[in-house]
């Protein structure tokens, strides 16, 4: 919950300076935004036991996906408008493009997409770097703004 908490006051702002933009930066904005507080409300429903995260797992890759395609798309912005530094647009990419990778070989485990099962160990241990990728990608972001 603490990462929608910190998240959402960070994609505003990032679309406040890529508002010249137009409808693109608004488009991800709200991308970023939904998708943000639909995770941190999955985290807060799961670490309460309200609801067993296999019943989550659909909503929640549906929203992470949504999360990856706004640091996807405003690190597009980046490159293509210089309101952001280019190279924190590349990182951003490369991260994204490995995350989404190992998201989708997560999810052809058969029963995760379905919340039937959970993500083998190894799986979610390669998972980590992108994670920690995205983690640098949104620090860095947050040194640029």
């Amino acid at each position: 919950m603490a990462f929608a908490i910190l998240a959402v006051p960070t994609i505003l702002t990032v679309g406040g300076r890529l508002a010249y933009m137009g409808v693109v930066t608004q488009a991800t904005t709200v991308v970023g935004v939904v998708a943000v507080v639909i995770l941190g409300l999955a985290e807060l429903g799961s670490v309460l036991g309200v609801v067993d995260f296999r019943r989550l797992a659909p909503v929640v890759s549906v929203a992470f996906f949504g999360f990856l395609a706004w640091i996807g798309l405003t690190s597009a912005q980046a490159i293509v408008s210089g309101g952001l530094p280019s190279e924190l647009g590349w990182f951003g990419l490369a991260t994204i493009a490995l995350g989404v990778v190992i998201v989708g070989w997560i999810l052809r485990t058969p029963g995760v997409l379905r919340g039937d099962a959970e993500p083998r160990p190894e799986q979610m241990r390669i998972f980590f770097v992108p994670m920690i990728g995205m983690v640098a990608w949104m620090a860095w972001l947050g040194l640029s703004l």
